[in-house]
């Protein structure tokens, strides 16, 4: 049987281990790697949002272009394709402004507006490469409302 004293008396000796160990590992390692960075400001904050909204951008650029070639003997496919991403795009840029409609949008909400307009953009475009991995992906084999989507 363990003895419950001996455990409580040992738990402190842990603390004195972990922490350190943790705290070291984020002085000497501070690169975000899903871990919320407590020392940052508001500058890096908005930098890290808008490259990680452009790093999503270039997801989709690069699956959108894939479907291009893949599809590109299906003319009206992708002459709709096309028109289907160049809305898609007024669509973001509207609801960005719906969200957000005042001109001066630093007097308005502030030294966050680019990471909250870059989370909204990666969020959106998140999304948007989801839609779009439908057609690379294709269909399974018996879905009647595949539509334009090859089988896989």
């Amino acid at each position: 049987m363990i003895n419950n004293s001996e455990g409580l008396k040992r738990m402190p000796v842990y603390r004195y281990i972990i922490f350190p160990v943790l705290l070291s590992f984020l002085l000497f390692f501070p690169e975000n790697h899903g871990m919320i960075v407590l020392a940052q400001t508001q500058m890096e904050m908005n930098v890290d949002a808008c490259e990680t909204y452009k790093d999503a951008e270039g997801i989709m650029e690069d699956t959108y272009l894939r479907i291009l070639s893949e599809y590109q003997d299906d003319e009206v496919f992708i002459e709709k394709f096309k028109a289907a991403q160049s809305a898609w795009m007024v669509f973001r840029d509207a609801h960005l402004s719906a969200l957000f409609p005042e001109e001066d949008t630093y007097a308005e909400y502030g030294s966050m507006y680019p990471l909250c307009r870059c989370n909204v953009l990666r969020k959106m475009t998140d999304y948007r490469v989801e839609m779009l991995k439908m057609w690379e992906d294709g269909a399974e084999e018996g879905d009647l409302c595949v539509g334009s989507v090859r089988l896989k």
